[in-house]
């Protein structure tokens, strides 16, 4: 059985995809997929040909298409050509092999519209798609269920962006992989630690865990799409030449540059945000005495750090520690940009301040393209922040006995 992947699911999917397997992709030989070749364009074709995905999955490939607002539409296809042999890779993975075919199709086919919103309005159109496919299974399970996508021209763009924002998460050391601690998957020592841990009844430590993955991987995506415009930046080195009695460097900044800076603000907030749910799920476990509206991860520390045992506690004063370097550091320049003044008015003005001076002007320069190195390396702060959070637990909870802790 086929399963489906909806529209805005890629995501989730390449995850799995990329995410998980660790190896370089290789192409394999053809020979190997002689007969998946042959049973998996049969099943995509078949999968374009189902008429009922036309007026949910396909719709977006129809929807500029239709003359009507409302619609639904009955579709035949007449033709069926495969743009050649398309390609096989195969991503290695400990204990399974998944591979990924793709392929372009054209295809002819008659449109039937019907206007929901008035009776017995029809429209037959015929129309040329030329599109995209790929199909990924697992190849050493027998009963897998495979995936299949289907891609327009801007949905393909999507696609590729997603790749390379995956492909980052690989090179940089991003993936979710690397959240261990001492050899075991952080999510489960995490949960079991919260289970062990003075928690509410009602908190669910599946909720809690999943709230700050989320605050997380927010983090990571936004680094990753300020790499990916870094390399196009605007320096204005490039540009200097003599104006007048002085040397200039004037800047011509692009989109490129905007996209980098709104993503340099998102991750400033994306941090703060991560760390605020650290706080909210250490002030279910540890008493802090403090109202529910005053709940921030720099109250938290300060109120529980009151605790004589706690501030004993090597994993607590990490988290304390950075808390009072790293993230103090940061969350002065997250407040800059939320509350006075945006990245971009920022390096504009700097650059206007200084524009004839290389020194200032290449300092300024350094300063933003270092940014992405930056985050990456307080993405690794987090990562370490949820391991000493977990361990605190798991110590806390064997070196301290339950009235010690809400003196």
């Amino acid at each position: 059985m086929i399963d489906v992947k909806k529209p805005g699911c890629y995501e989730v999917a390449g995850l799995f995809l990329y995410i998980y397997s660790m190896k370089t992709m290789h192409e394999l030989d053809k020979s190997l997929f002689k007969t998946e070749k042959v049973k998996n364009a049969e099943l995509i074709e078949k999968y374009f040909r189902y008429n009922l995905e036309w007026n949910t999955i396909y719709k977006y490939l129809i929807e500029d298409i239709s003359p009507y607002k409302d619609f639904s539409v009955q579709v035949d296809v007449i033709n069926f050509n495969w743009n050649g042999e398309g390609e096989w890779h195969l991503k290695s993975q400990t204990g399974v092999r998944k591979y990924r075919y793709t392929n372009r199709f054209r295809t002819i086919c008659d449109l039937y519209f019907s206007d929901k919103l008035t009776v017995n309005t029809n429209s037959k159109i015929k129309y040329i798609f030329d599109l995209g496919c790929e199909y990924c299974c697992d190849l050493d399970l027998e009963n897998s269920s495979p995936t299949i996508e289907i891609f327009d021209k801007k949905r393909q763009m999507l696609s590729e962006y997603n790749d390379c924002i995956f492909q980052f998460y690989i090179t940089e050391n991003m993936h979710d992989d690397t959240f261990t601690l001492e050899g075991e998957r952080l999510d489960e020592r995490f949960r079991q630690a919260l289970f062990t841990a003075k928690l509410s009844a009602d908190v669910s430590p599946f909720d809690l865990w999943f709230e700050i993955l989320y605050c997380l991987q927010r983090v990571r995506f936004c680094v990753a799409s300020m790499a990916l415009n870094r390399p196009y930046l605007d320096n204005p080195i490039w540009h200097g030449h003599f104006f007048h009695d002085r040397y200039v460097y004037p800047s011509y900044a692009t989109l490129y540059d905007e996209r980098y800076f709104m993503y340099c603000e998102f991750t400033y907030q994306a941090l703060y945000n991560f760390w605020g749910r650290v706080g909210d799920t250490l002030s279910k476990t540890v008493s802090t005495g403090l109202k529910a509206k005053d709940i921030d991860f720099s109250r938290v520390i300060d109120a529980i750090a009151k605790n004589s045992v706690i501030n004993n506690n090597s994993h607590f004063l990490w988290i304390k520690s950075f808390k009072e370097n790293e993230y103090n550091a940061m969350n002065s320049d997250r407040r800059q940009t939320v509350h006075y003044e945006t990245v971009t008015s920022k390096m504009k003005r700097e650059h206007l301040e200084g524009f004839s001076n290389r020194d200032e002007v290449e300092k300024l320069q350094e300063w933003i393209e270092g940014r992405v190195s930056y985050f990456i390396n307080h993405f690794y702060s987090c990562v370490e922040g949820l391991r000493q959070l977990t361990l605190f637990w798991e110590t806390i909870a064997v070196d301290s006995p339950k009235n010690d802790l809400e003196s």
